[in-house]
């Protein structure tokens, strides 16, 4: 597992290192994915070590939305009077994701 954990890890670096470098709009975490997708097509299969990592980061990954949570309660009194505008972003972005999506799999499926 300590193995996955460092991969895992490395990737993200290597996305960090790629963006600084290339001076790419793409948030590191998401270049870092793409090393990690690219490593592992290129090595054929998931590696254990990868799979319990990815296993245990996944268990707590709602932690990670506890942030974004306690912000929107902290902020509660501003976004009040907000709140039509940020459903229709909402919705709107939903829309638009769920098109998109189903857009990419009718073309991919061809």
């Amino acid at each position: 597992m300590l193995f996955g954990a460092i991969a895992i890890l490395f990737c993200l670096w290597v996305g960090e290192g790629l963006v600084a470098w290339l001076s790419l709009p793409i948030p590191p975490a998401v270049v870092g994915m793409l090393v990690l997708f690219v490593g592992l097509l290129l090595f054929g299969r998931l590696p254990v070590g990868i799979d319990q990592s990815a296993q245990r980061l996944l268990a707590i990954m709602s932690l990670c939305f506890v942030p974004a949570g306690v912000g929107i309660m902290a902020y509660t009194q501003m976004l009040s009077g907000q709140w039509l505008a940020i459903l229709f972003a909402l919705i709107t972005s939903t829309l638009i994701g769920i098109l998109l999506t189903a857009w990419t799999l009718q073309r991919l499926c061809k």
